[in-house]
């Protein structure tokens, strides 16, 4: 769901920016500062590194997202209905990544 400042804002699909990694540790590790010791992990971070991974590991599964996203986004421009368009979507590449996760050994690098 996005955050009230982003309704009404246009999906954009953007190339990767290397700085991200660095932004999203960032916001991760004040989400877990505010939380303190009421949460015992940030779950989400470890769903979006696995991910990154598994996307950056095969490239069948990166070029099919890829495709998805950008079709998504040229046909549904509001951030709300592609979010839920794309959970569904989300969910079924991470089954995908599951066995990979167990076969590679993965872990939060």
């Amino acid at each position: 769901m996005p955050f009230p400042d982003e309704l009404g804002a246009a999906v954009a699909v953007v190339e990767y920016d290397p700085g991200w990694p660095a932004e999203f540790a960032a916001l991760a590790e004040r989400i877990e500062a505010a939380l303190g010791d009421r949460a015992l992990a940030v779950d989400h971070t470890r769903f979006a590194l696995r991910f990154r991974d598994y996307l950056r590991a095969d490239p069948a599964a990166r070029d099919a997202w890829g495709a998805f996203k950008q079709r998504l986004a040229q046909s549904v421009p509001n951030l709300t209905d592609d979010g839920q368009i794309k959970a569904p979507a989300t969910t079924l590449l991470m089954r995908s990544a599951e066995p990979w996760s167990t076969q590679t050994n993965w872990t939060v690098a």
